[in-house]
């Protein structure tokens, strides 16, 4: 299902892309040869968007298919006792080399392409029509304002069922954020030998969180 929508959005992408760059060529002859530089910008977000919304959707059908043989591997005829050995082993290999964070990653790429796809919009109308174009842009900052606070949500409230890709590196920039701000006082009471713990980076590994435990504390 992800990768026909990616793969629909990157169709949509590129028909634009064709789009303009006729604009582009149309232009190009009624100016001496020359292109309008507002086509080139233009194309050139619309380019980085059909090539990050197609590296999502290339990285959603290398996901679909590890997932394919994990469940293919993971559940081998065998006593129950070998086989709970050999899916550890394999649950294992997926936490060693973050296929989560690759899944976070994945998503990503695509959220960065439809801002980037419609903000290239945003600026091709405004340059059209000012008027229609500055509908556009609020149009695009408020689905912007409104994704950063569905991305920030977890971190205000810790039962948020809502989040977006970008929550993760934002929790992991906020704990850094809070250690760089706390920092002058953990050396003022670590020189007068009082105690001073950072509240909740024992739910940190390195920047990974472990959710699972905040929310055993939480409850």
């Amino acid at each position: 299902m992800v990768i026909l929508q990616n793969t629909l959005f990157s169709a949509i992408v590129a028909s634009f892309i064709l789009e303009t760059y006729r604009l582009s060529d149309d232009s190009g002859r009624q100016v001496a040869g020359v292109p309008s530089s507002m086509v080139v910008r233009i194309n050139n977000v619309l380019f980085l968007s059909f090539f990050l919304s197609m590296m999502s959707a290339v990285g959603c059908a290398l996901i679909q298919q590890w997932c394919y043989e994990y469940l293919k591997f993971a559940y081998p005829r065998g006593a129950p006792h070998e086989c709970g050995r050999v899916r550890t082993y394999l649950f294992q290999g997926l936490n060693v080399f973050q296929i989560r964070r690759f899944m976070y990653g994945i998503h990503v790429l695509l959220h960065i392409s439809f801002f980037l796809f419609f903000g290239a919009i945003s600026g091709f109308f405004y340059d059209v029509n000012h008027h229609f174009g500055t509908v556009a842009f609020s149009a695009l900052v408020a689905s912007i304002i409104l994704y950063m606070l569905l991305s920030i949500s977890p971190l205000i409230f810790s039962n948020s069922p809502y989040n977006t890709p970008m929550t993760p590196p934002l929790r992991a920039g906020a704990i850094i954020v809070r250690i760089i701000i706390r920092f002058p006082l953990w050396c003022f009471r670590r020189i007068r030998g009082q105690p001073f713990e950072l509240i909740g980076l024992e739910f940190y590994n390195g920047i990974h969180f472990k959710k699972t435990q905040f929310f055993l504390t939480e409850a």
